[in-house]
C-alpha cells in the first residue's frame, strides 16, 4: 500500500496553520523493509520530508514540513496510523499544533457508522457519523487506482473520509495515462499519471505518479506549489535553506490604500492570474461578475456598522459553544472576560475585550502558529490567529455570540491573508481586529470564510483561502473614506 496520504497544509493569514513539534524518533532509527521516503519542495525549495513504512499490512507515515516566516522556522508535525482490527479499519493521527498542543483524531470504520475521537488541549470530544451506502475505508481506497486505469472512462468515484477534512467527502481519481518519470538517484522508469480531487472541495487535488506495482513516485498539489518526490531516506532528512513564506503570500495593490483613516466602502476587482474564472463559492463579501468578463470579480467590502436590521445568517448555538481551540468555558477565562468586559451593550464589551487582547498578547512575532485560546492567554504571544481565538473565547464566556473569519487586509500597497473576530451584536455580525486594535473593522477587509471553530478544526478557514492563494491580483476600482 502506498498512500501518501501526509497532512493537509493550511495557510491562515498567509501564516501556517500548526507550528513546531517535538519530532519523534522514528526519523532517527535504521529504516525497515517497506520503507520509503520522499523530499517535499516548495517552489523548488526544500520544505521537509514524508516518510512511509508497512508493517503486516499496517500502514504507518509521518511528516515534517518546515518554513520560514520573517526568519522564524516553523514546523508541521503530522503522523498517522493505519490499521485493521478485529471490528473493523482503524485511522489515528497526530498533528502539531503549537507548542505543548497536539491534536489527536482517532477514527474507526464501522459498518453502519464512522466513529470519531478528538483529542486536543487537554479536552476529548466523540462523534458518530452515518455512513453512505459503499463508504470506502482507506486501504479500500488504494485500490481505486487500478480500477481508474482499466475502467472505460479512465476515472473511479467513490466516498471515503478525508481526515484532513474531517468529513465523507465524495473523490473522483482520473487516469491520465504514462509518462517516464526519473527520482532522485534512480533510473528513468515508466509510471502511471492519476489526477485526485473532490467535488466537495474545490481545487483541493493532486496529481500523482506510480510505478507499475502501485507506489507513488511523485506527488504535486493543484492549490500550493508543493512536491513529495521519492528519494532515499538521508536526502529526505538532508538539512538546508527553506523558503519564507511570508513573502510569497503578499498580493500586490493598485491602487495603495492609506494606511490611516477609516474606509466607509472599497469596491475590489479580482482576477486570476492566470486569466481563468475566479472560484465564488467562499467570498463572504458581496460580488459580482460585469461586462460578461468572467475573469474579473468585482468585490465590495464596507465598514461594519454596529446596530443594523438582522441580517443573515443568524448565529447558531455554535457561536457560543466551547470548543478544543476557543475554551470559553475556562475559569481563567471566564474570570478575566467577567473582568474586563464590564457591563452595556454587547458592541461595547466586545470592544473592551478587543482593546484588552490588543494590550495582552504584548510578544507579537510570528513564532506561533495556531494556539489556543487558552494557551495564547497563558503566553501572551502569537499573531493574528491568536489574536482571533482568544477575543473568540473571551466574547463567548461573556455570553457574546462570535466566530473567527478570514480574508484580506490592505496594508498600504498590497494585501495580506489575515485572520479576525467577528461577534452577532443583536442584528449583524460585526467584524474586530485586535492584531491591529480596529473595532470596528473596515472596507480594508476583504473577507473569504468564517467559522466558529466549533470541533476545533481550521479547515473551514483554509478552505476558504487556498484557492486564492498565489493565483490572483487586485485592484482598487474606487473607494470612499468615512467622516470622522
Amino acid at each position: 500500500m502506498s498512500t501518501l496520504k501526509f497532512a493537509s497544509i493550511c495557510y491562515l493569514a498567509g501564516f501556517l496553520s500548526a507550528v513546531c513539534s517535538p519530532l519523534s524518533g522514528a526519523a532517527a532509527e535504521p529504516p525497515p523493509a517497506g520503507e520509503r521516503w520522499y523530499a517535499l519542495r516548495l517552489d523548488g525549495i526544500r520544505a521537509g520530508w514524508v516518510r512511509e513504512s508497512e508493517n503486516s499490512g499496517d500502514f504507518e507515515q509521518e511528516s515534517l514540513f518546515r518554513v520560514l516566516r520573517q526568519g522564524a522556522e516553523i514546523r508541521l508535525w503530522n503522523r498517522s496510523r493505519l490499521r485493521r482490527t478485529t471490528t473493523g479499519v482503524r485511522l489515528a493521527t497526530w498533528t502539531s499544533t503549537a507548542p505543548a498542543e497536539t491534536l489527536m483524531l482517532e477514527v474507526a470504520f464501522a459498518a453502519d457508522s464512522l466513529r470519531l475521537e478528538r483529542r486536543e488541549a487537554g479536552r476529548t470530544s466523540r462523534a458518530s457519523l452515518p455512513t453512505p451506502p459503499g463508504l470506502l475505508d482507506p486501504f479500500a481506497v488504494d485500490q481505486q487506482y487500478d480500477i481508474a486505469r482499466t475502467a472505460p472512462d479512465a476515472r473511479a468515484r467513490f466516498h471515503t473520509f478525508w481526515a484532513d477534512l474531517e468529513r465523507v467527502v465524495e473523490v473522483e481519481i482520473n487516469y491520465l495515462g504514462q509518462d517516464t518519470l526519473q527520482t532522485a538517484g534512480e533510473q528513468p522508469r515508466v509510471a502511471s499519471r492519476f489526477h485526485v480531487a473532490s467535488p466537495d472541495a474545490p481545487e483541493s487535488g493532486s496529481t500523482e505518479w506510480r510505478d507499475q506495482g502501485g507506489a507513488v513516485l511523485r506527488r504535486v498539489e493543484d492549490l500550493l506549489p508543493l512536491v513529495a518526490d521519492r528519494c532515499s531516506r538521508e536526502e529526505a532528512l538532508e538539512s538546508g535553506p527553506t523558503a519564507d513564506i511570508l513573502l510569497q503570500m503578499k498580493v500586490p495593490l493598485h491602487p495603495a490604500l492609506a494606511l490611516r483613516g477609516t474606509y466607509e466602502t472599497v469596491r475590489y476587482a479580482v482576477s486570476r492570474l492566470d486569466g481563468n474564472p475566479l472560484n465564488t463559492l467562499n467570498v463572504v463579501a458581496p460580488a459580482r461578475r460585469a461586462g460578461g468578463d468572467a475573469s474579473v470579480l468585482y468585490i465590495e467590502s464596507r465598514l461594519a456598522s454596529p446596530g443594523e436590521e438582522p441580517l443573515s445568517p443568524l448565529p447558531d448555538s455554535s457561536a457560543l459553544r466551547s470548543s478544543p481551540l476557543i475554551q470559553s468555558d475556562d475559569p481563567e477565562i471566564v474570570r478575566v472576560a467577567q473582568r474586563e468586559a464590564g457591563a452595556g451593550p454587547d458592541w461595547l464589551r466586545a470592544r473592551r475585550l478587543s482593546r484588552f487582547v490588543a494590550r495582552h498578547v504584548r510578544t507579537k512575532d510570528f513564532a506561533v502558529g495556531f494556539a489556543s485560546a487558552r494557551a495564547t492567554l497563558d503566553a501572551a504571544e502569537g499573531d493574528c490567529t491568536e489574536h482571533a481565538v482568544l477575543l473568540a473565547a473571551l466574547t463567548r464566556a461573556s455570553g457574546i455570540p462570535s466566530r473567527v473569519k478570514a480574508g484580506l487586509v490592505a496594508l498600504g500597497g498590497e494585501m495580506g491573508y489575515h485572520l479576525w473576530t467577528e461577534i452577532w451584536d443583536g442584528g449583524a455580525w460585526v467584524g474586530l481586529d485586535p492584531t491591529f486594535d480596529r473595532a470596528p473593522v473596515d472596507g480594508r477587509y476583504l473577507g473569504l470564510g468564517s467559522s466558529t471553530l466549533t470541533a476545533g478544526s481550521v479547515n473551514a478557514l483554509a478552505e476558504g483561502i487556498l484557492p486564492w492563494m498565489g493565483r490572483v491580483e487586485v485592484r482598487v476600482v474606487d473607494a470612499t473614506l468615512a467622516v470622522e
